[in-house]
């Protein structure tokens, strides 16, 4: 009877065994990770332009494009891309869109002149938006608790900050030890390793609201708030 209940009321971690196994905080870095390399891709590059005109003979509005295409991507489709997350399985929608970010990486580090630069920047702006609302919604699956689930949101607002301010910085240092092609084999590198990583460790998530997916605690909230059968409606 107990494990029924658990079943209905969602609250069996161990079937995505992250909670069970004591690795919330691994899964907490797995997903900053992701959340750290889509927003850094939204200023690494800025660093980066003058070399990009001088190795691809682009002009000033394809420079604007290379950040822009990224950028603009990222922005349109990421309300989108949580909706269709929330339907069909955060974690699957998040991998997907990490995998998508990783090939889009490949496309821009290997690219021969700029048009296939600026189509690689949208191709990673489509991977960042599918990848990054599963990065915030998912917390509130492996943390039920909400004390432990602040705390988690509050890592996951500082990493999107962090990124933003640190971008300029680790360009620098990448074209500084390399070029600017280095940037998007960096992102290449820690992509692969965060995709890999939570494809073993977190659980699949869908919608909230759907049964089956409600903690135990908001199944009780949820029961005390509802109306007696024979209430008036």
């Amino acid at each position: 009877m107990a494990s029924q209940a658990e079943a209905v009321s969602g609250d069996r971690h161990d079937a995505g065994g992250v909670v069970a196994r004591g690795g919330q905080g691994l899964a907490l870095a797995t997903l900053c990770t992701l959340l750290f390399l889509t927003f850094l891709d939204n200023t690494v590059v800025s660093v980066a332009l003058g070399d990009i005109q001088t190795s691809l003979h682009a002009n000033v509005a394809d420079l604007q494009w290379v950040v822009g295409a990224y950028a603009l991507t990222f922005a349109s489709l990421m309300l989108a891309c949580g909706m269709i997350g929330d339907e069909l399985g955060r974690k699957k929608v998040m991998l997907t869109g990490a995998g998508v970010f990783c090939a889009g990486s490949v496309l821009c580090a290997l690219a021969p002149n700029v048009q296939t630069l600026i189509a690689g920047r949208a191709v990673m702006g489509l991977g960042a938006a599918a990848s990054e609302p599963g990065t915030l919604s998912m917390l509130r699956h492996l943390y039920p608790d909400a004390r432990a689930r602040s705390r988690a949101i509050g890592i996951w607002a500082a990493t999107s900050g962090f990124a933003l301010a640190a971008g300029p910085v680790v360009g620098g240092v990448l074209i500084g030890v390399w070029n600017w092609r280095g940037i998007f084999w960096f992102n290449l590198a820690f992509g692969l390793a965060a995709l890999i990583v939570a494809a073993v460790i977190l659980p699949e998530s869908a919608d909230p609201t759907a049964r089956g997916h409600w903690p135990r605690s908001c199944s009780r909230s949820s029961t005390r708030s509802r109306p007696a059968s024979g209430g008036r409606t």
